[in-house]
């Protein structure tokens, strides 16, 4: 289905309020949430073809779907007789932009058409939860910055994402402290892959090596304070204990088999862990999550393991994460968007546990997906169903 955003003289149509007919417009150079900007198509509720154009609108979570009104209408196309965006003809100062611009060919598409969209001095809004931002808005960016074409746009993200934009300066970013939240890829930003499941190559995204940016900073001795740190390799363990999909934990590393990692490895390699959620930390904006309790700081003090969540120093919580992550080529993590990020350490092992989630059947983790060409094709994910299957990768692996 064909989704166009439209644009009248720099503004955007963000809502529409049925009742009272009333049309919202907001500055493109202004901030603004991408998710309740109007989608139209040429196509009814049912997904058949009509010559007429129905609006799509989320407002407050709320879909709407309603032909559009005469008025919408009047102030888009030329002539009330051809209301289509492939055929019609929009009025002088109206842009329109099709959603799957760089996948699709025809009106309204090509790299072009977004850049005529979004003019210099408009503002690149990304709303939505962590995962979709780094496999789909961060390297779109990063191709826009390479590109040139940043010099005169901003881009508006959440709060604590500044490192993870290392290439931006303080000016060319908007940041804004409120919970993420999961959005429809209908309703997301424009960015040429909209949902991450289904993410594959595309010319506008560019690969974004952490590694290269951060590793050579700060030692991790000097990092996590620990003298020596640097005398054996490290391995980055990524947790998660909380409530998804409604029903409870379930990708998620249990205590028995920490100890048993720690154990049988801690002779041959040092460790670091992270479980968003462990303590509160500020300055970032977390995904809508219920956190859970869960008694594992106590396995880490018993060996001596250092935690990310309860460090504190002169970095931000997102960019000491970064600077340690970029010492280390092995990580141990678990299903979600909190994994994405490892994608974009190029030359890694990454041992991950896979119990239930959309990312296998999306073909995330297959050669065409973005664990794959994030990083060139250099990295090599293990995928794990249960934790009899992590145990025995890790064994055979570390």
């Amino acid at each position: 289905m064909n989704y166009y955003l439209c644009s009248v003289n720099d503004y955007s149509l963000i809502s529409y309020e049925k009742e009272g007919a009333i049309l919202k417009l907001q500055d493109t150079r202004k901030d603004y949430d991408a998710h309740t900007a109007i989608r139209f198509s040429n196509f009814d509720k049912a997904g058949t073809a009509t010559d007429r154009v129905w609006m799509h609108v989320r407002i407050d979570t709320q879909d709407f779907c309603m032909e559009c009104p005469t008025d919408v209408a009047a102030l888009l196309f030329e002539t009330p007789d051809d209301l289509n965006f492939a055929t019609g003809r929009l009025k002088s100062g109206v842009r329109a932009l099709d959603t799957q611009w760089a996948r699709r060919e025809g009106p309204h598409t090509g790299f072009g058409a977004f850049l005529d969209f979004f003019p210099e001095g408009s503002v690149l809004s990304y709303d939505g939860e962590f995962g979709c931002e780094m496999a789909c808005f961060v390297p779109f960016v990063k191709h826009l910055h390479d590109g040139g074409h940043l010099r005169a746009r901003k881009i508006a993200t959440h709060a604590g994402m500044e490192s993870y934009f290392f290439w931006l300066s303080t000016e060319q970013m908007i940041k804004r402290k409120r919970a993420r939240f999961s959005i429809d890829p209908k309703y997301r930003f424009p960015t040429p892959n909209a949902y991450e499941g289904s993410a594959r190559p595309t010319p506008f995204n560019a690969n974004v090596d952490y590694r290269a940016a951060f590793r050579n900073a700060d030692p991790l001795s000097r990092l996590l304070g620990r003298d020596g740190f640097d005398a054996k390799p490290t391995v980055f363990v990524q947790n998660k204990f909380t409530v998804e999909w409604m029903d409870g934990p379930i990708n998620y590393f249990p205590l028995i088999l920490m100890h048993a990692v720690f154990n049988a490895y801690r002779d041959k390699y040092n460790f670091v862990y992270s479980r968003p959620g462990m303590k509160a930390v500020d300055g970032y904006s977390v995904d809508e999550n219920n956190f859970c309790t869960y008694p594992d700081r106590e396995v880490m003090e018993r060996f001596d393991i250092p935690c990310l969540e309860l460090m504190s120093g002169p970095y931000s919580y997102n960019e000491q994460k970064l600077r340690i992550c970029a010492h280390v080529d092995k990580f141990i993590t678990v299903q979600g968007g909190g994994s994405y990020v490892f994608s974009m350490f190029p030359d890694s092992e990454i041992h991950l546990l896979h119990k239930v989630g959309p990312e296998l059947e999306d073909g995330s983790y297959s050669p065409e997906g973005f664990f794959t060409y994030l990083n060139g094709g250099s990295n090599r994910t293990h995928v794990y169903r249960n934790k009899e299957e992590l145990w025995a990768g890790l064994i055979a692996g570390l």
